[in-house]
């Protein structure tokens, strides 16, 4: 896991952005976008505003932006690894082939980008897809309902060619992007008014949403081990871990970003980037290693620094100190005991 080890000779800082949202400076970043809490939350940030800056100009430029779902159905039991792969597989048929050539051509379709996301809930792992159609005229009302039947076409299909049964069209909604939706989206955890959300925030901020239909993101599954030490969410979070390594969770069309001069940088080099905001507070070496000496401390003092600032830190740190004291003080205990 990232930000978990200090660079040589600097103390470690915990800064907050304009959004409330705090994470470390001064230390060394993995480049995980799907198992570490402390670079995804920097490199998903990133995303989302390349998504904005894409769909903002191509707003702006008098195009046409459509966001869509595309869900499968699935058990309690079916292997992540496998769902994970017939999405992408599924996905990869929808934009292949004549039919989608002629899609494109009808609907002047210039560009997509597709984010993968998974939630966990009763019915096991649900991994689904969010993709932004770039169009280069207005589609009528009519035109949206036409498109949407003949890539869930072409979407069923290839889903059932692999053995699930048939999605349901319901489920696999599509709706146009606005340039409110894009302006004037706010920042929650819980995402209820489907009206003024930021695209670019919907499409990558899985850290920060909770999932809908009482399902769990997975890092909300992370947080409800950390809180609770339950061995289910630990052995999702495992198989999610397992799971994810290697895939990708967003993917721009060829040619995209550059017709929106957005830069080409890995997700190593953006979690490696110092990306601002205000300094709460400085750790020293004893705090910082305080910090990691408790069960997912990076996680529990950036969340004390969102929720109360620097007087959050400093109380988080406290109170940790004195567990830390009781631990040694009990392990002493008992080996002057044995």
């Amino acid at each position: 896991m990232g930000g978990r080890r200090r660079i040589r000779n600097e103390r470690v800082g915990i800064f907050l952005n304009e959004d409330r949202r705090a994470h470390f400076g001064n230390v060394q970043c993995c480049g995980s976008v799907h198992a570490c809490p402390v670079c995804a939350a920097k490199i998903r940030q990133r995303r989302a505003a390349e998504i904005d800056t894409a769909v903002r100009a191509h707003l702006t430029a008098g195009g046409f932006a459509l966001f869509q779902t595309f869900t499968l159905p699935h058990d309690f039991g079916d292997e992540l690894g496998a769902l994970l792969e017939t999405v992408a597989k599924a996905f990869r048929k929808v934009i292949a082939g004549r039919g989608y050539l002629a899609d494109k051509l009808d609907y002047s379709i210039s560009g997509t980008i597709r984010a993968s996301e998974t939630t966990f809930g009763k019915a096991g792992a649900h991994p689904h897809l969010h993709v932004i159609l770039f169009c280069d005229r207005h589609l009528s009302p009519r035109e949206v309902r036409t498109l949407q039947a003949r890539l869930f076409g072409r979407w069923s299909a290839a889903v059932e060619a692999v053995g699930y049964r048939a999605p349901l069209i319901g489920l696999c909604p599509i709706e146009r992007v606005t340039s409110r939706g894009v302006a004037e989206y706010v920042q929650k955890l819980v995402l209820t008014d489907d009206t003024n959300r930021r695209v670019g925030m919907e499409m990558t901020r899985h850290d920060l949403k909770a999932a809908r239909r009482q399902g769990k993101t997975p890092f909300q599954v992370l947080r409800d081990f950390a809180a609770t030490g339950d061995c289910a969410d630990l052995a999702l979070w495992r198989e999610w871990e397992r799971a994810s390594l290697g895939t990708r969770s967003l993917t721009w069309s060829k040619g995209l970003k550059a017709r929106y001069s957005v830069n080409e940088k890995t997700d190593e080099e953006l979690a490696a980037e110092q990306v601002g905001g205000g300094l709460v507070a400085e750790l020293t070496v004893e705090q910082w290693n305080l910090v990691k000496g408790e069960h997912l401390g990076t996680l529990a003092v950036l969340e004390a620094a969102e929720d109360s600032g620097a007087d959050g830190v400093h109380f988080w740190l406290f109170v940790a100190d004195i567990r830390r004291y009781k631990r040694d003080f009990h392990n002493a205990r008992m080996l002057r005991a044995a």
